[in-house]
């Protein structure tokens, strides 16, 4: 019997047992997050204002698109983009310099796509850590 990339690898493991664990208790977390947030209104503020500072190309194009659609410019479909099912859809940006060129997809879609690229579902750490292995890519080719 082969083994499991998953099995051979504790890291992996780890993560997909977290995530299991997530998606059971979604609806627990997000009242946990919501009162605590509700609690320490300083330092939740603090955390949003820190995270649109670090990632200041993905908020302005957030915030572009929720404009674009309050001014009637842009429309949310009723379908998403990749499945075709009637949800409540996503804007997802593919490069945030052209922030009202975005793929209408549904949560599950939108969270099955790519992390990182832009940059936002990133922490500074992981973004200087692809800094350094870009940088060092460059230097041996």
């Amino acid at each position: 019997m082969s083994a499991n990339v998953i099995d051979l690898n504790p890291e992996l493991a780890r993560r997909r047992r977290q995530a299991i664990h997530d998606r059971r208790h979604r609806e627990a977390k997000r009242l946990r997050c919501r009162k605590w947030r509700a609690a320490h209104p300083l330092r939740a503020a603090a955390v949003r204002d820190r995270w649109r500072r670090d990632n200041r190309p993905a908020y302005e194009a957030h915030m572009a698109v929720a404009a674009a659609i309050k001014a009637g410019a842009l429309v949310r479909p009723k379908l998403c983009e990749q499945c075709g099912e009637e949800r409540r859809l996503q804007a997802h940006h593919a490069n945030y310099e052209l922030p009202l060129d975005v793929e209408w997809l549904g949560p599950i879609c939108h969270a099955s796509r790519p992390r990182g690229i832009n940059g936002h579902t990133m922490s500074r750490g992981n973004r200087q850590a692809v800094e350094v292995l870009t940088a060092d890519l460059e230097l041996a080719a």
